[in-house]
């Protein structure tokens, strides 16, 4: 449980037989040494922690609202006591938090609630690192773990609100997106690193310093600090009858190599967490067309995102508000939350069948075309 200051690193000299071993213990349902690699990932690696937050902003960004769960009486009464508290709540930190299931597969965020006179309100919200939950695959539940109880216990109704992200059937604890990009981070890092070793052995020049073998103790010293003054790396003093030749990388084993894994683990990432690759990184080709069927794609991701958290936040905030302030009999009356996903609209090629339609005489009301392309009507 990670209750505690201590933290094991396990992305620190991450190998492939770690990596299988920690999503192996995830399997079995201790998700710590999972959950502290996963939040070590987007820690390090800039162009996952950035493809996430494109992720997670584009759901935040959207506007929110509120809708009865039906027309009676009874609703728009709860629905008017929600509202009273709805648009006071950290819903920014809030979704924050809860979007960190997308790379981990859950999110828990435990909930306190307060008296004011008239309401139980939620008074203050705290994220619950996934490394501290225990998942029972016959229960199909997560306990929160600590170090007096690393079996877990369960948290009482409306104490937590819990979010999971399902990429795919089958356990929670496999459904994180970084469970599909965790190779491609720990073969992308390989080559970083190799990278980096080819640089300093290739990327500066060395300086030989040659001396007679004849030469004296103090020769041989003033000459290496010569050498030396010119850099701080790759310098060294040999005799003249000593050669050291130096290797240049063969073609297609230098550079270029790493940088190609590289740009292809890239490539592989955006498409996991963005459902796309053109529009997350500059240089990549594409027709014009290819591009927009990919926005729509992701366009596809963000309504899921949005519907998935808006199912989460009726589930386990606005149910358990109803229950604490109107009885569960009537938890079935818990508002909608419903996000406003808008795809962006393509005027110029529905201009262009605008433009045939009216070839074919259709009579279209000018009206409807200023608002449909939010042209001003002229002034009077």
């Amino acid at each position: 449980p990670l209750d505690s200051p201590y933290r094991v690193y396990p992305a620190r000299g991450l190998t492939p037989e770690r990596l299988a071993r920690v999503l192996r213990l995830a399997d079995e349902g201790d998700l710590a040494l999972q959950a502290e690699l996963f939040e070590e990932m987007e820690e390090r690696d800039a162009l996952l922690f950035s493809l996430l937050q494109t992720r997670k902003l584009a759901v935040i960004g959207l506007d929110w609202r509120l809708e009865p769960a039906e027309e009676g009486r009874d609703a728009r009464r709860i629905l008017r006591a929600v509202e009273e508290v709805w648009w006071d709540l950290p819903l920014e930190d809030l979704m924050l938090d809860l979007l960190s299931a997308i790379p981990q597969g859950v999110s828990l965020v435990a909930v306190a609630w307060e008296w004011d006179g008239l309401l139980w309100r939620p008074k203050a919200f705290r994220w619950v690192h996934p490394g501290s939950l225990v998942y029972r695959s016959e229960e199909d539940r997560f306990y929160l773990a600590s170090q007096e109880r690393p079996e877990g216990e369960a948290l009482p109704y409306g104490g937590a609100i819990e979010h999971r992200y399902r990429a795919r059937s089958g356990l929670p604890t496999r459904a994180g997106l970084m469970r599909s990009v965790a190779w491609l981070y720990l073969f992308k890092h390989y080559a970083l690193k190799d990278w980096v070793v080819f640089a300093e052995v290739y990327g500066q020049p060395y300086r030989i310093g040659k001396y007679d073998p004849a030469a004296g103790e103090e020769e041989r010293r003033r000459l290496e600090e010569a050498v030396r003054a010119l850099g701080a790396d790759a310098a060294g003093v040999i005799s003249k009858d000593t050669e050291i030749e130096i290797l240049e990388a063969a073609k297609g084993q230098g550079p270029d190599v790493y940088e190609r894994l590289i740009r292809l683990c890239n490539r592989e990432m955006a498409q996991a967490v963005l459902g796309q690759t053109l529009t997350s990184s500059e240089g990549d080709g594409g027709s014009y067309a290819l591009a927009k069927v990919h926005e729509r794609v992701r366009i596809d991701l963000l309504r899921a995102d949005a519907r998935a958290l808006a199912k989460t936040l009726r589930e386990g905030l606005l149910k358990p508000f109803v229950a604490f302030n109107f009885g569960p009999e009537f938890l079935d009356l818990a508002p909608f939350v419903v996000p406003e996903v808008e795809e962006e609209k393509d005027l110029e090629s529905r201009a262009r069948v605008l433009q045939t339609l009216l070839g074919m005489g259709l009579s279209i009301p000018e009206a409807w075309l200023r608002e449909e392309f939010g042209v001003p009507a002229p002034d009077p």
